[in-house]
């Protein structure tokens, strides 16, 4: 006899399939005690009986979870009326945070090696150390800076109001040294799964894209959060790989426009995100610190 094992908080793609094959073996039992006028069951039918109606009422009750989870439409729909007469303070928010990230990388750049314009050769070789201690002080800015858009972009969709003093300071406040081992730990398993091919590095991304939205959420360590994220994603993948590849031509049109349209596009598209996450987390069946 087969053997299903729910373990994650979203049901698998043959969740149908296994309800009918349960539906299916049940009558099909009583069916054969009634040729054989065996109107009283055995204990076994009786017990066999008993772990199929288990199993049908939970998938039910998962069917119901998954009828209520928000298409890509709905969520794209559902960013635009979030950020209506919000678009000024996210726009703000996210360009102090990219002139932030500008300043220190143009001054990492002072320190880097001059190279000849028609030659491409190096000229001034820079002060090498400078160079490499100013690039890994950008990447330590990025991830701060990361979490501190991810959480303004929270408190957008739960209708609260951003205070710039506070929120552009939260990546460095929440937890620094979790945030950083997180996502560098993200970051390198992202990378070692790209040497192997592009694809397994893009689902590996996707698998992880929760983790700075977790790192917020929970309490849990570094190491859990990415888990927690995978487990979040386990059959969720495509559908924000669609939900990301639905903004592209917005994107794209933003390249005309000098790209200050991506300002309007990226709330859009982090506020679309974010509600994604809130769904998956708020119908997770797995207790979550919160």
């Amino acid at each position: 006899m087969r053997v299903y094992q729910f373990r994650h908080s979203r049901v698998p793609y043959y969740y149908t399939k296994t309800t009918s094959y349960l539906q299916h073996e049940t009558h099909a039992t009583i069916t054969e005690n009634k040729q054989l006028n065996k109107f009283t069951l055995s204990r076994q039918n009786e017990h066999f009986l008993l772990k199929c109606q288990v199993k049908i009422d939970k998938i039910k009750s998962i069917e119901r979870k998954i009828k209520n989870i928000m298409t890509n439409s709905e969520l794209r729909a559902s960013a635009k009326e979030i950020l209506t007469g919000k678009y000024k303070s996210i726009i703000i928010f996210s360009f102090i945070l990219s002139v932030l990230t500008a300043i220190v990388n143009q001054i990492g750049a002072t320190f880097g090696p001059v190279r000849d314009l028609e030659t491409w050769q190096i000229v001034d070789p820079g002060n090498p150390v400078m160079y490499q201690i100013f690039n890994l002080l950008t990447g330590v800015l990025a991830m701060f800076i990361a979490v501190s858009l991810t959480n303004a972009f929270i408190k957008i969709i739960k209708g609260e109001v951003l205070v710039y003093e506070k929120d552009l300071l939260f990546g460095f406040a929440h937890e620094p040294i979790r945030t950083v081992i997180a996502l560098f730990l993200t970051s390198l398993f992202t990378f070692l799964w790209s040497l192997l091919f592009i694809i397994p590095g893009i689902m590996k991304g996707y698998s992880y894209s929760m983790t700075t939205y977790l790192l917020i959420k929970t309490d849990l360590d570094a190491s859990d959060t990415i888990s927690r994220s995978k487990v979040l994603m386990q059959g969720n993948r495509a559908r924000l790989f669609f939900l990301d590849l639905s903004y592209l031509p917005e994107y794209i049109l933003g390249i005309f426009t000098l790209f200050i349209l991506w300002f309007w596009t990226s709330a859009r598209h982090q506020t679309a995100r974010t509600l994604f996450f809130n769904d998956l987390f708020e119908g997770s069946a797995d207790p979550v610190v919160q």
